[in-house]
């Protein structure tokens, strides 16, 4: 993968700082760091640039506040009218500059970072009693600028400000450097900046978790249930148990963005389910769980079922257990895994969930946000399956439902998406970017269909596309590719039909 980063600052040592945290993602990245000002403008829009010659797969545009306005500070001296005036017209540049970008690359993916909120306003406690104050001179530009750019195609807005705030402004700016080597951001702080940028960079070479499998005792609750019963189990409002419902919370959030939640647990299943089922402050349901192991097996076995029962790779589950040597064994057994070190304090826990940027995606559709809801509908089928004896008396029983589509406006952010992240059941393995699918649906020869499937028990939403291309006599089945969720129903059978 090749990346440009274009920085109005001395940022020369993120380049090797990038390389190294994409290797530990099996990425092998080409970096580029580009600094001045005035150079952006000019070498952005000059198509025989370096820039533009490197044809980076991803740019990061990197303006800070002191080189985009650099007399900010007497912003505060100019009228209502000329502060509108000025937000405008830098808003209107940045926009230019990404849309310029974007013309001479147009498969490249932009990253803008908006601006740093300044810290001092010559009003000091005034900024905030008069009508557009420093501070919120910035933070309405940062607002313009994210809508200037929310509707392109492959642009994305990288909070800056909010990344100087979690790491602490006065931490990220030493001033002997800025004034020495113009750097205004602490060389220290370019390997968290890095880790920030993989949450881009990993979606782009389709590298995502979308399965959280999640022990029970210790993890989400405190104590044991086998030993400290139904009662006396850490979860309610008052700590420890605190910790543990927002725990949860946090996992439901996911699930309903669309991650898969499973459990891998030690425990009579009798007594975990009754907590699940039952306990007042428990926040995640059965409802919520698409795969559920609480048996005495080793958890490498269960974790095993888990992705054969979901039909997934090992390599989207991210695994939490408060248990080391849990972690371990699975670790051991599946390296490809993402085993989170859980903290020894669970106040902790929701931390290290959210510093999480595995779960990232260019882009979400009605689809993903329903994805967890139908893994556990999946739940539901698999044991509705195991009533039957034979595949057909049970598809029947599902009373199946099938559309197929031609792609329009709402099925194509779907459909490119499907063909950037299904892998199992994907004849071609062809990526294509939403501009790339309009484009195909766009031409005459090219017939570009989507299926959705629903049956009983629930509505599976888009589970498959495929791409036809007439050439002279004969046509070519360019993508032909399903869901691995509903392989099986002989759907695939009715689609390749049609």
């Amino acid at each position: 993968m090749k990346i440009a980063v274009v920085s109005t600052f001395t940022l020369h040592k993120l380049r090797q700082v990038l390389e190294d945290e994409c290797k530990r993602e099996n990425i092998d990245v080409q970096a580029k760091v580009y600094t001045s000002y005035n150079w952006c403008a000019d070498e952005i829009g000059n198509k025989v640039s370096d820039l533009n010659q490197f044809q980076p797969e991803m740019l990061i545009l990197f303006i800070d506040l002191k080189a985009f306005i650099p007399d900010y500070l007497h912003l505060v001296t100019k009228s209502d009218e000329e502060k509108i005036r000025i937000i405008a017209e830098k808003s209107n540049y940045m926009k230019e500059l990404a849309m310029t970008f974007l013309k001479n690359n147009p498969k490249s993916i932009l990253i803008v970072h908006n601006l740093e909120i300044p810290m001092f306003s010559p009003l000091g406690i005034l900024d905030k009693k008069v009508k557009l104050g420093l501070k919120e001179c910035i933070q309405q530009l940062n607002k313009r600028i994210e809508e200037e750019l929310r509707s392109a195609n492959n642009t994305y807005i990288f909070d800056y400000d909010g990344f100087l705030s979690k790491q602490g402004k006065k931490m990220s700016f030493d001033p002997r450097f800025y004034y020495i080597a113009d750097m205004k951001l602490h060389e220290k702080m370019l390997p968290e900046l890095a880790k920030e940028y993989m949450g881009y960079i990993k979606p782009v070479k389709s590298i995502f978790r979308k399965c959280i499998v999640v022990d029970l005792d210790n993890t989400l609750w405190g104590g044991t249930i086998g030993e400290d019963g139904f009662d006396k189990i850490k979860l309610g409002p008052s700590p420890p148990g605190n910790a543990f419902v927002e725990f949860q919370r946090i996992l439901l959030s996911l699930f309903e963005k669309g991650i898969i939640l499973a459990i891998n647990s030690k425990n009579n299943p009798e007594e975990a389910l009754k907590v699940i089922r039952e306990h007042p402050h428990m926040v995640l349901r059965e409802e919520h769980f698409s795969a559920i192991r609480i048996n005495w097996q080793d958890k490498a076995t269960n974790m095993k079922e888990i992705a054969e029962e979901l039909n997934i790779g090992t390599e989207s589950i991210v695994f939490i257990d408060d248990d080391k040597l849990n972690r371990l064994l699975i670790k051991t057994a599946f390296p490809e895994v993402l085993v989170i070190d859980l903290p020894d304090d669970p106040a902790f826990y929701p931390e290290a969930i959210m510093e999480l940027n595995d779960f990232n995606t260019l882009q979400i559709t009605e689809d993903d946000k329903s994805r967890g809801k139908l893994y556990a509908e999946e739940r539901q089928r698999k044991e509705l399956q195991s009533r039957y004896t034979d595949i057909t008396s049970f598809l029947r029983e599902l009373e199946m439902k099938i559309e197929i589509e031609k792609a329009n406006s709402f099925t194509i952010p779907r459909i490119a998406q499907l063909t950037n992240k299904t892998n199992q059941f994907n004849l071609t393995t062809k990526r294509y970017s939403e501009a790339d699918i309009q484009k195909l649906s766009n031409d005459k020869d090219v017939y570009v269909c989507s299926i959705k499937a629903r049956d009983k028990l629930g509505d599976n939403g888009t589970v498959g596309c495929s791409i036809i291309k007439k050439q002279a006599d004969e046509v070519i089945i360019d993508t032909f590719l399903m869901s691995c969720r509903i392989i099986g129903r002989q759907i695939e059978k009715a689609f390749l039909s049609h």
